[in-house]
């Protein structure tokens, strides 16, 4: 976490995927989101630490995309994702 008074440095770009279908282990694919680490518009090669960001609520608001784009920017990769709601 970031002390209040520390520097907010932000090293890298980031490199936005909307609605990548990512396939559930029954079959359903959900539409994701990555945020990535970036220099030049290109994403970082490698692993990265990654952030999972659930939520029932919309994974495209902007709170969520400021979130995301926060962490991407200082290595961790973010991928947000709708929760699958159940009906009973």
């Amino acid at each position: 976490m970031l002390e209040k008074d520390s520097p907010t440095t932000e090293p890298y770009q980031v490199q936005v995927e909307e609605n990548v279908a990512v396939p559930m282990r029954d079959g359903i694919s959900l539409a994701t989101d990555l945020h990535r680490p970036a220099i030049g518009g290109r994403p970082l090669e490698g692993r990265f630490p990654v952030l999972l960001q659930r939520t029932p609520y919309d994974k495209s608001a902007q709170a969520r995309r400021s979130e995301a784009a926060f962490f991407a920017a200082r290595s961790p990769a973010s991928v947000a994702r709708p929760v699958r709601l159940h009906s009973p």
